[in-house]
């Protein structure tokens, strides 16, 4: 694992996955920083960047103050997540599936942030969906005839077995 002092799994549960920064444990942080996360947030580079910087302050605050058991660990496990954190966020193999979504209209040149850019995008996604599965149902002529040749064979082969 990234973090040499976590077992990978062993305290992130899925429970866990609603708990706020206030109940964040190491695993728990990493988990949300490089799983959820990315799965989850569409953002420019720089406000990635600063997601560690502002958890390592929020965490050495809560240890500070005594608030979180567990904060005074986490500024020194949160720090190297900076660079895993904008590289997962990139990956598309790791979005969801709004996320995917919403960046393949950012792709496509459209501005997602603006409604009805983003209600244009989804009319044309919808369109270029239901013209692909139309033209991959559309069978040519060619090939129904061969499906008609096997099927009569295969009654051919029953009738023969009865």
């Amino acid at each position: 694992p990234f973090l040499p002092h976590l077992k990978e799994g062993v305290s992130w549960r899925k429970k866990d996955e609603g708990l706020t920064p206030m109940e964040w444990q190491s695993n728990s942080m990493y988990e949300v920083c490089t799983d959820i996360f990315p799965r989850k947030v569409s953002a420019e580079k720089d406000f990635l960047e600063s997601v560690s910087p502002v958890l390592n302050s929020f965490f050495s605050f809560l240890a500070e103050k005594g608030y979180q058991k567990s904060a005074a660990k986490m500024p020194k496990d949160v720090k190297p997540l900076c660079a895993n954190i904008v590289a997962a966020t990139q990956d598309p193999s790791n979005w969801g599936m709004a996320k995917s979504f919403f960046m393949a209209g950012e792709s496509s040149g459209f501005d997602m942030s603006n409604p009805s850019q983003a209600s244009a995008f989804a009319a044309a996604h919808n369109l270029a969906t239901a013209a692909s599965r139309l033209s991959s149902s559309v069978s040519s002529p060619r090939i129904d005839k061969a499906k008609k040749q096997k099927r009569k064979a295969q009654r051919s082969a029953r009738k023969k077995n009865r």
